[in-house]
């Protein structure tokens, strides 16, 4: 019998790494600047993003200057689907990368998709998908320490970029400077540092040339507590396999 180790390993089949509707999804090219806002708190967005290529962020600004990152934006993701409902945008969004996105003004999309039951389907799923992200941040944040916060949210990115086809093997890209890791994880720079260090120590991962390598999947899994049913696996979390 192979160890757990060795069968995450073998070649593994995530989700289906694009949604039909998406074709659909018809707009304009539009490109964003790094740290050029997609829209600020308070904001009624007037456009829907579908991201081809690049990393987005939410947040939520403190007055004392410190950022809590509440939602990454990543290729293939639609930003955002509660945007449609025409309200005040809670939070800022902003372009952490380059950003090249297809866009959509709201008031065409909501034509569309009173005449397109499946498309509604589509915008429904992609919230749906959205809260469940929520869901375990909200774990992540609330039980986990430095190295297990950091381990999921690795192992979640990696996931995430593997169902929209934007892996290479056990390697994606992570363009996220340690402050945003910080910002997203609830810690200091200093201790992400720290910690990532640890994590290299242990040949757990490679982070070189805004490359992240997960060196050895089941032992990150499990440090992590990472179930990636809440992503739409179907496949049991034990049996959830890394590319070799």
């Amino acid at each position: 019998m192979l160890s757990e180790a060795h069968q995450d390993r073998d070649i593994w089949s995530p989700p289906l790494p694009s949604d039909g509707n998406l074709d659909r999804f018809s707009g304009t090219a539009f490109a964003l600047r790094q740290h050029q806002h997609v829209t600020r708190g308070l904001e009624r967005p007037d456009f829907l993003y579908h991201i081809q290529h690049g990393w987005a962020g939410r947040y939520r600004l403190m007055s004392d200057g410190r950022r809590q990152i509440t939602a990454l934006y990543l290729p293939g993701d639609i930003c955002d689907p509660c945007w449609l409902d025409g309200g005040r945008a809670v939070q800022s969004v902003v372009a952490l990368t380059p950003l090249q996105t297809t866009r959509i003004s709201r008031r065409e999309l909501e034509s569309q998709v009173s005449l397109d039951a499946d498309m509604m389907k589509f915008l429904l799923r992609q919230a749906r998908f959205a809260q469940q992200i929520q869901a375990e941040w909200l774990v992540n944040l609330g039980r986990k320490n430095a190295m297990e916060r950091l381990a999921h949210l690795l192992c979640e990115m990696y996931c995430r970029l593997s169902m929209s086809g934007h892996v290479s093997g056990t390697s994606c890209e992570m363009p996220l400077t340690q402050l945003d890791l910080a910002d997203l994880a609830g810690l200091t720079p200093v201790h992400v540092n720290r910690t990532l260090q640890e994590m290299r120590a242990m040949h757990l991962i490679e982070l070189q040339s805004r490359r992240l390598t997960i060196l050895d999947w089941a032992a990150m899994r499990r440090i992590a507590w990472f179930d990636p049913q809440y992503l739409g696996f179907k496949i049991p979390a034990e049996r959830l396999q890394a590319a070799a």
